[in-house]
């Protein structure tokens, strides 16, 4: 087993030497480890000095051109590090007694299904600063005392470098709530370190409150947009919006509450200092509320950007000048808001069709039909479903959950759908339950997990569905990105724009489709009817929604008369099956 141990290191040399020297203390000259140094844009005459340490110190040295963060220097040593594990230490932590000893066991004994480890860090020094960084008993995920495996690191391409733009915040939560789909991550006190106190400089510490409040609130805003379903893992508040009204509205009470009395009196200075540039940072988050308000309304963070696949999308499509935002759903700011209370959806793509069908020759729609909720332990609704597909011959996407396919014991229903035209897809395996804030078990459930429930299907059903309809409509970004190397389409639904920017589709997103429905082609076969929907629809892909529990209550009598209403014969979703390359 080997280790690549790796720290970032930016203008503190005596710092960096006080930390090398403990680690060679304890490591000695282990062949099967390994020291990596980044400096992030030091001085030349700092660059020099901790040159010269790691040279001393038997420690490969990487010197970035200019600073550029922490998530881009740990990058930069992950990329140079050849260890089975890797472990991330500040250059300002100490590395506790039987550290090392204590290390290598641990790791040897993790078992495959951890990813990472946190360790503990002691706080030392007696100053107001001094004691914000510890992580006593986990679930703290500080980088300056973490260890991941590399495999790990290498599926999710280590750190987000977003951070770079946005400052030194968040970039290690935000890697966390990307690890943790893959595991939990394991806490240990076992291996120590012990964080140096905080040099701060009190003048140039209040001049900068305004810029640091924003870099902080923009990365959190990041954060929150990136993971609004993990978000409340990491935080007190569920939402980005609960952080943000927090340093608003109590901001000197937090600091002051965070710290001991008897240690702000000691330092009458340093909590002056403090008071007024936790004062001066409050005001200078609530003038940042316009900013944040434009940029949630709009969507306009781009966090689907480097994923999506335009020129792709734009073949499918016909139109070589498509982008995202034509791709960008329509919404109400204030219903937006009020979504957790009235639960009502706030989305509409008609404008996205036809803003997209404007202009372009007239063609037909292209329509794919979707059936959600097609559970087997209502039999009978099933089959009464097939019989009314199969008499008007029409493709269509059945949604079935992952535990019937496992504990079925009748292939008569595979064989029926089959029979009728239908296209199995996976809607989730429970569908029921809540998981956190949101009524999703695909939005915490374990990437190894799903994984494994897929290969049970395979086994039980002798099939695998390569079309993910996720329960309640409901799943992330990353989410999406990591399951697309398991299925051909990833759909979603009203919820799912909550997550993803508001982007309908078909988009080609990380090597998969994102096909999601929305209103007014969503919900029932009676509600599209009577939104006289379907008569407008020209020259766009629709993903007509229907629900088979909806459908049975009237005997499907309103399905039959929009199977009939529809201007063409929908599509069979072997479509996108077959990697479409051209236009219809």
């Amino acid at each position: 087993m080997f280790i690549s141990i790796v720290i970032p290191t930016y203008k503190r040399p005596d710092y960096l030497l006080s930390c090398l020297q403990a680690l060679r203390e304890q490591i000695g000259n282990d062949h099967n480890t390994e020291i990596i140094v980044v400096d992030d844009g030091s001085c030349e005459k700092d660059a020099s000095a901790n040159s010269k340490i790691c040279a001393e110190h038997n420690c490969s040295y990487f010197h970035q051109g200019r600073n550029r963060g922490m998530a881009v220097a740990r990058n930069t040593g992950i990329a140079n590090s050849k260890g089975e594990w890797v472990v991330f230490l500040d250059d300002d932590v100490r590395i506790n007694e039987n550290w090392f000893s204590s290390l290598v066991p641990l790791l040897k004994e993790m078992p495959l299904s951890v990813p990472g480890i946190e360790g503990q860090v002691k706080a030392s020094g007696n100053g107001v600063w001094d004691r914000e960084v510890q992580n006593l008993n986990g679930k703290a995920f500080l980088t300056c005392h973490f260890t991941l495996r590399r495999s790990i690191l290498n599926q999710l391409s280590g750190f987000d470098q977003e951070f770079e733009f946005l400052g030194p915040f968040c970039e290690d939560h935000e890697l966390a709530a990307r690890v943790l789909m893959w595991g939990e991550i394991y806490f240990s006190n076992q291996i120590s370190v012990t964080h140096l106190p905080r040099r701060i400089n009190l003048i140039r510490y209040f001049k900068s409150s305004p810029k640091r409040v924003r870099g902080l609130l923009k990365a959190e805003f990041y954060f929150y947009r990136k993971h609004p379903d993990r978000y409340h893992l990491f935080r007190r508040a569920a939402t980005f919006w609960g952080t943000y009204s927090s340093i608003v509205l109590r901001n000197i009470i937090n600091d002051f509450r965070r710290r001991r009395i008897s240690t702000l009196i000691r330092h009458p200075l340093q909590t002056a200092i403090l008071a007024s540039s936790s004062l001066l940072e409050q005001i200078t988050a609530l003038l940042m509320a316009p900013y944040f308000f434009k940029t949630w309304v709009s969507c306009g963070s781009g966090l689907i950007t480097r994923y999506a696949d335009m020129e792709k999308t734009a073949r499918l499509w016909g139109k070589s000048r498509l982008g995202l935002d034509d791709m960008r759903l329509s919404g109400s700011p204030l219903k937006s808001l009020l979504f957790k209370f009235n639960r009502k959806p706030v989305y509409d793509c008609s404008p996205v069709t036809k803003k997209l069908a404007c202009g372009s020759s007239p063609v037909k729609a292209r329509i794919f039909l979707r059936v959600d909720d097609v559970f087997f332990d209502n039999r009978d609704h099933v089959f009464g479903l097939c019989n009314v597909m199969k008499s008007v011959g029409y493709p269509f996407l059945a949604a079935v959950k992952g535990d019937d396919l496992i504990e079925n014991k009748d292939d008569s229903i595979l064989s029926t759908l089959s029979e009728s035209g239908a296209i199995v897809g996976l809607h989730g395996f429970s569908h029921q339950g809540k998981y956190g804030p949101f009524p999703s078990e695909l939005l915490q459930i374990r990437i190894p997990d799903f994984i494994a429930r897929l290969s049970e299907i395979e086994r039980s059903a002798k099939m695998v569905p390569r079309i993910l309809i996720p329960p309640f409509n409901a799943i992330g970004l990353e989410q999406i990105v990591q399951l697309s190397k398991h299925f051909s389409v990833i759909c979603g639904g009203p919820e799912t724009a909550r997550f993803t920017g508001r982007i309908t589709g078909p988009v080609a997103v990380a090597g998969t489709w994102y096909f999601p429905s929305f209103y007014p082609w969503y919900g029932s076969a009676e509600s599209i009817l009577s939104s006289g929907v379907i008569e407008k629809t020209e020259g766009c892909f629709v993903c007509l929604t229907v629900h088979l529990s909806k459908e049975a209550h009237d005997n499907f009598r309103s399905l039959k008369r929009l199977l009939e209403s529809l201007p063409h014969e929908p599509l069979s979703w072997d479509f996108f099956l077959r990697e479409p390359q051209e236009k219809l």
